[in-house]
């Protein structure tokens, strides 16, 4: 057996470590480790370093090549990082965070084709904002008060990214509501 790091014959007992390749992987692979050096050099110090996500407590990849060197994470309350499908799961559930907004962000990320899981949780599209072209200060405030105001109005929002550039400060979105607007404030997106 050779170490994942080194690729050294492992000549007594490996150091054995659970880890997942991404965030959609059900199964953990398992890498040997000569030394706890090696881990720790295997784990966070190389391109493909790992991180502990704080929602399902998983050690998943940063950037896996099987995904296109995409960013696995994102980050969550004092630095942590949440993995994708967390990610995911929770903005489903409880909607956009309303600070993001407040804060000039435009949270989201990608879903599928079509953006099937956001039907499927009971979101519809805003009039207006499918595909809607964000390329400066503007039309961000735009969607950024849009969005603050759905809330407010006791909607869930969620931005579906459509094409993005790979900064994230220009490109196409899909704006989503879910609720009743019944005019109460929601608690879950504050």
């Amino acid at each position: 057996m050779e170490c994942n790091n080194c690729w050294k014959e492992i000549e007594r007992k490996p150091i054995v470590e659970e880890v997942y390749d991404t965030p959609g992987d059900n199964a953990p692979e398992e890498k040997y480790f000569c030394s706890e050096e090696c881990k720790e050099e295997y784990l966070f110090g190389g391109d493909f370093a790992y991180f502990d996500c704080i929602g399902c407590k998983r050690r998943i990849c940063e950037q896996n090549p099987a995904q296109g060197y995409f960013i696995q994470y994102r980050q969550a309350e004092d630095g942590y990082q949440i993995c994708l499908r967390c990610y995911e799961e929770d903005i489903l559930k409880n909607g956009c965070n309303k600070q993001k907004f407040i804060d000039g962000v435009v949270p989201g990320m990608f879903f599928s084709y079509g953006n099937p899981e956001l039907s499927a949780a009971g979101y519809s599209e805003v009039p207006g904002f499918d595909c809607y072209f964000v390329n400066g200060k503007e039309s961000r405030q735009k969607l950024c008060q849009t969005a603050i105001d759905l809330i407010e109005s006791g909607y869930k929002v969620i931005v579906a990214y459509e094409n993005l550039s790979t900064m994230g400060d220009e490109g196409y979105v899909t704006l989503y509501k879910k609720g009743d607007g019944d005019g109460k404030h929601s608690e879950a997106g504050d």
